[in-house]
């Protein structure tokens, strides 16, 4: 999917390309349309780095039962 911005939104918010990227995925996220995992990935970043940019912007982190099992599965594949 390609979103196109207009070009006076981007002269008064003067931000790159990957920065208007991670907002919009930071937006997902806070909206539960996206995992921590998901938005990393598509942002381009690590996990840990998805929840530092959250963390500064005190934007909880959503942790559910999925994100746990996950989370094991990860844990066990490293123990292998």
């Amino acid at each position: 999917m390609i979103i196109e911005i207009p070009d006076e939104v981007v002269v008064h918010a003067p931000l790159s390309e990957q920065e208007i990227k991670l907002e919009v995925l930071i937006v997902l996220y806070q909206k539960r349309v996206l995992t921590l995992e998901r938005a990393a990935r598509l942002a381009g970043i690590t996990r840990l780095d998805f929840q530092r940019l959250l963390a500064d912007r005190n934007i909880p982190v959503h942790y559910d039962i999925a994100d746990l099992e996950m989370d094991l599965r990860h844990l066990a594949d490293l123990k292998n």
